[in-house]
């Protein structure tokens, strides 16, 4: 399982098992963990975002799509601007194709800091993202960062002793 320390969740080892559980799909698909790297990715939203409760039309987030073999574990987001962020995926088979949401504001944490979640991403399931302005004045070319590992994976055929559950479709 993930460990959290004050400066980030270290993620899984080299070696170590998972257990992926697509949206759709009632069984998961074991995969064992041949590298491992940091993932820093910045999204960014050019377009100005009106003021008092302005919302952006939902974007999927294409750069957070993982090549084939690859599994994305998102461990952190930062906002770099005074807005709510409602981050969806499509969620797991017992929910059909219903939305999860998490809203992120300067309610939950102070700016500039970020809030630890575990989110996780394999092809052709990246996240969705709404940006809502509450504030008095419009803005545009808001930032968020996304922070976590990046996996190489490979198909176990036979399902491993141990193994950590990565459920895409939701967050912890």
């Amino acid at each position: 399982m993930p460990t959290e320390t004050p400066e980030r969740i270290e993620g899984l080892a080299i070696g170590d098992f998972i257990g992926v559980r697509e949206p759709t799909k009632r069984d998961a698909i074991y995969y064992k963990i041949v590298a491992k790297d940091a993932l820093f990715f910045d999204w960014v939203y050019e377009n100005e975002i009106a003021a008092n409760g302005g919302q952006v039309t939902t974007q999927t987030i294409t750069n957070l799509n993982p090549p084939q073999n690859n599994v994305h574990q998102i461990t952190e987001i930062e906002l770099y601007a005074n807005v709510l962020i409602q981050i969806e995926q499509a969620s797991g088979f017992r929910f059909g194709t219903s939305l999860l949401d998490v809203i992120i504001g300067d309610r939950i944490f102070m700016l500039g800091n970020s809030r630890f979640v575990n989110l996780w991403i394999d092809k052709d399931h990246q996240p969705k993202a709404t940006l809502i302005n509450n504030t008095p004045v419009a803005l545009s070319n808001i930032k968020v960062g996304f922070g976590g590992w990046r996996y190489l994976v490979e198909e176990s055929k036979a399902k491993p002793a141990i193994i950590s559950n990565a459920t895409i479709g939701g967050f912890k």
